[in-house]
């Protein structure tokens, strides 16, 4: 994050720099919606582990929204690394 570059990023995503300003306004507006991405897919983790719980008690449902969540850092670290990376600037 703190030494990314949009130029360079455009040039690796084969794009022009006039290019990614079609999609993102800044920086940070791109690392924004790579964050709303990440955090689709680790919802959908937790999701689907409180749809599968049994038993009918909050603890339950707590219970699995944890594990739901441990399951994604586990599938996805990369993943679990960028959110790390946004929330310690934000």
């Amino acid at each position: 994050y703190f030494i990314a570059n949009i130029s360079r990023i455009a040039k690796k995503s084969g794009i022009s720099v006039g290019s990614f300003y079609q999609y993102f306004d800044d920086l940070n507006d791109l690392f924004m919606y790579i964050f709303s991405k990440i955090e689709q897919r680790k919802m959908a983790y937790i999701k689907t582990a409180v749809s599968e719980v049994k038993e009918d008690s909050f603890e339950a449902c707590i219970r699995a929204m944890y594990a739901g969540g441990i399951r994604f850092v586990k599938d996805e670290p990369d993943s679990f690394t960028v959110m790390n990376v946004v929330n310690s600037v934000m």
